[in-house]
């Protein structure tokens, strides 16, 4: 699942969470897009971890990846 959402983009998600890849300074969208994966299956986001920064060789701006689970 290759899901871009301008700033952000979706690894892999299912009814118990969900991975998105996003630029630094946008975490808002990150987490947007989880509450609104997770709200489909009738649950919420919560965040589980934040990795660091993805190494990109400075060729596009960086990323990060947060893990959310999907709770009731």
């Amino acid at each position: 699942m290759a899901l871009l959402l301008g700033a952000c983009a979706v690894q892999s998600g299912d009814e118990n969470g969900i991975s998105v890849e996003y630029t630094t300074r946008q975490f808002g969208v990150a987490e947007w897009t989880a509450q609104n994966h997770c709200s489909t299956f009738g649950k919420r986001a919560v965040l589980a971890r934040k990795g660091p920064r993805q190494s990109n060789y400075g060729l596009i701006p960086q990323t990060n990846l947060a893990e959310f689970d999907c709770v009731k």
